[in-house]
């Protein structure tokens, strides 16, 4: 529950608090207020407390291109943040409308995808300084996971996940690197469809959420990214994930539709970084099988954490098999 002094620093005001579930890093509640709707959070500490000053500064960017996004609400003292006992609390409006797991249809693919483009374009050249923020590229996560599996040769999964590590060093070993291309700007840095409010009953997006991962990194990493969470018809833990077409090309027209990119119009690129960060996901999976300390736990399907995660490895090499046959029409 948020604390009451939290509450006062910000003096809305309340009539209801709602938990919401949904998210698997940030603790987040819903306050009904005579004077509106508010989400609270309660942050979690792998987020550096300088990146709200950050998120301010780029939403702000967004919202004055007409780019919905979030709005942080400052404490009665003005502050971004509320600061009590080590924990840091930040409030934003509450953004009402529709949102999803999984992508409903083509219409929202390409909503999507023209969505992203948008905002890439309007942050292109912005230029806001973001605290360091480790981000393991495609290579550190191999060179960790191979080191970590020869440290844990007595973990109670080594087998299975000395299988999927195998098969994981042969997609590494094929991923044409040639069409890595170095480029950098600021990004929103978790693309997925969660992470985007829809109007009620309609595939227009009203605004994009969780600014916490903004980063200034490779843009077509982001775009691969997208079409990861995307273009997958079931959830991406579900061990059946695969990428569909429809939903891809339904996503790439929305990609294309402002022309920001001349190198993302070539659609082997994208295939080339929609294959390289589900890589990179099912490394990261398989390395938290053994590591166990993933945020967040399903116990209702899985005994172990270890469990869980190579769930989420074998979803992620799934669909990482179904990436060439899904774009191969399409290019």
């Amino acid at each position: 529950m948020i604390p009451e002094s939290v509450l006062e620093s910000y003096d809305l005001g309340h009539c209801s608090i709602k938990t919401i579930n949904t998210g698997l890093i940030n603790k987040t509640w819903k306050l009904s207020a005579a004077s509106g709707d508010f989400i609270f959070q309660k942050i979690n500490p792998i987020f550096p407390e300088q990146i709200h000053e950050s998120i301010h500064k780029i939403t702000k960017i967004l919202l004055q291109d007409d780019i919905g996004s979030v709005e942080i609400i400052r404490t009665k003292n003005g502050e971004l943040i509320h600061k009590e006992n080590d924990e840091i609390w930040r409030v934003t409006k509450y953004i009402s409308g529709d949102n999803f797991e999984i992508t409903p249809d083509a219409d929202y693919a390409f909503s999507l995808g023209k969505g992203l483009a948008k905002m890439q374009k309007c942050l292109r050249n912005v230029k806001v300084g973001v605290p360091l923020r480790t981000i393991k590229e495609t290579d550190r996560c191999y060179e960790d996971l191979i080191s970590l599996i020869k440290l844990s040769q007595d973990h109670s999964q080594i087998k299975t996940i000395q299988k999927y590590a195998e098969e994981i060093s042969k997609e590494y070993a094929a991923l044409d690197q040639k069409l890595e291309i170095n480029n950098r700007q600021m990004i929103h840095g978790d693309p997925k469809i969660s992470n985007a409010i829809f109007i009620n009953g309609s595939p227009d997006i009203k605004a994009w959420i969780d600014f916490d991962t903004i980063a200034f990194q490779n843009p077509y990493d982001e775009v691969g990214d997208a079409i990861r969470s995307w273009c997958n018809p079931v959830h991406e833990s579900d061990t059946e994930s695969q990428l569909d077409q429809t939903l891809l090309k339904a996503t790439l027209e929305g990609i294309v539709y402002f022309d920001i990119y001349k190198e993302i119009n070539s659609k082997s690129v994208i295939q080339f970084y929609t294959k390289k960060i589900t890589l990179r996901l099912a490394m990261r999976f398989l390395t938290d099988a053994m590591t166990e300390n993933y945020f967040f736990w399903d116990k209702s399907k899985y005994n172990t954490l270890s469990e869980q995660n190579i769930a989420r490895t074998r979803a992620q090499l799934n669909l990482l098999k179904s990436i060439e046959s899904a774009f191969m029409t399409l290019l």
